[in-house]
């Protein structure tokens, strides 16, 4: 159950600090979770919820990190879509997973842990891309090609562990949300006006909103009466042609588009498979279970995300940060202007020029300098919006963007502040300038990275 006001439960979160875990570890937070995380970066507060911090080495799991905690959730593993299939690439997909694995079922023996769960993350990969005429429940039969045998030997791991612990194995889709995954790299496709259909289209598209993701997650923590396999799909999957004609309502690119599948194998290589093939996933034991979805098809799933937006069709950029100072501290820190100086990389050259008000308000004018890969430029940002201690919001006026939205979000969590930056972007010169974007978001995110390090150094 949730922990009440004189329960204090904890989880350890095995590869939290990426997409799917700070997702759940800002759920858990606010449903009263005392999280600890496993993760290589040492760099404190970098996710988007509180946390005490492990290192992970590789192989083993400290005493240190399990001691005490009533559950352990294994979100571990090497992005699959990272880089080409080279066989050094595989091995390391196959290594992020199995090691820490392992290494949870070895620790878990060794101190004889008292869990009231763990869950295992895996992929309806597990099924194999090689039949998308093939229907797949959880009873369904593994696959034979490279990331069916990821899964398997995988999941082969958990045989480790005794009856005496709640098990449950979530074999996880295609999760869709703005903080990462494959929405973030299929919108940039999509407003840049060149999504498409991928060969015949007839091969299935197996999503779920991060939202249902994470609530699965939460509900198999606190309720016993999960245990097993569960498919994290949507019930109303598509084929990747339906997929596509819906994501180019809400975007410039059109449904008549298409790709061959020579071009995306030259592009994409051995992991073509990822976007070429696909069986029909079923989520049957989900279904079946007192768990409700919240979005059942993709068009209320893009209503969802879209809520949030404020600009359809521009470029977004979404980061959280969880620092442990309080709201006020916070803001009293963003509110001066010279301290977006100390929280952007050198390599900007960024300085502020001028300020239309002593202090930063709504209606402020800011004018900047920075240099960009040694291009000297000018900005002039407006502040739109500004609400003490909730939100403001700087709009360009002046500078290299034909579009910036940028929003700045503060909320109380867990004795601290999640911070929260929405960016909305367009480049110049539009279609040309998309030429461009792969840098541009290369240094957004660099940029983001920075910010993130140097807040944390000056609100801990």
């Amino acid at each position: 159950m949730t922990p009440g006001k004189d329960e204090k439960k904890e989880v350890l979160l095995i590869g939290g600090s990426g997409f799917i875990g700070n997702a759940l570890g800002e759920k858990l937070s606010r449903k009263g979770w005392s999280i600890r995380l496993l993760t290589r970066n040492q760099t404190k507060f970098q996710t988007a919820y509180p946390c005490h911090s492990y290192r992970w080495d590789g192989f083993s799991i400290p005493e240190d990190a399990v001691r005490g905690v009533s559950a352990i959730v294994n979100l571990a593993g090497e992005s699959i879509a990272e880089g080409r299939w080279s066989q050094k690439r595989k091995k390391q997909i196959l290594d992020s997973r199995v090691h820490t694995t392992k290494a949870m079922v070895d620790v878990i023996k060794k101190y004889d842990l008292k869990l009231d769960a763990v869950i295992q993350s895996s992929a309806v990969g597990f099924y194999g891309m090689e039949d998308q005429n093939k229907i797949c429940d959880e009873s369904s039969r593994a696959g034979q090609d490279f990331l069916s045998s990821v899964c398997q030997k995988w999941e082969a791991e958990l045989k480790g562990l005794n009856d005496s612990h709640r098990l449950c194995v979530a074999r996880i889709g295609l999760v869709l949300d703005w903080q990462g995954g494959a929405l973030e790299k299929l919108w940039d496709i999509y407003v840049s006006g060149v999504g498409c259909t991928l060969s015949d289209g007839k091969q299935w598209m197996n999503w779920i909103h991060m939202d249902d993701l994470v609530n699965f997650y939460v509900q198999a923590l606190e309720n016993k009466k999960y245990q097993g396999v569960y498919n994290l799909v949507a019930p109303e999957n598509l084929s990747n042609k339906d997929f596509h004609r819906t994501l180019c309502r809400v975007t410039p690119s059109f449904a008549k588009l298409f790709a061959p599948s020579f071009s995306v194998k030259l592009l994409l290589g051995g992991k073509g498979d990822l976007v070429l093939k696909g069986p029909h996933v079923k989520p049957k034991r989900l279904e079946e279970s007192p768990f409700e979805f919240e979005f059942k098809t993709l068009g209320e799933c893009l209503e969802d995300l879209m809520r949030e937006r404020i600009k359809h069709h521009a470029h977004y950029l979404k980061v959280k940060q969880w620092v442990p100072a309080p709201l006020e501290d916070v803001w009293s820190f963003v509110s001066e202007a010279k301290n977006l100086e100390k929280i952007t990389p050198d390599f900007l050259h960024f300085r502020i020029k001028s300020m239309s008000t002593d202090k930063i308000s709504k209606g402020s004018l800011i004018d900047y300098s920075l240099k960009l890969h040694g291009i000297p430029i000018t900005w002039r940002s407006e502040i739109s919006s500004w609400e003490p201690r909730s939100l403001f919001v700087d709009q360009q006026l002046k500078g290299p963007y034909s579009l910036w939205h940028h929003r700045h979000l503060f909320t109380p969590l867990a004795g601290g502040t999640l911070i929260e930056d929405r960016v909305e972007y367009k480049l110049p010169l539009y279609p040309f300038g998309q030429v461009g974007l792969f840098l541009v978001n290369k240094d957004l995110r660099e940029i983001f990275r920075y910010r993130k390090v140097m807040t944390a150094k000056f609100l801990s």
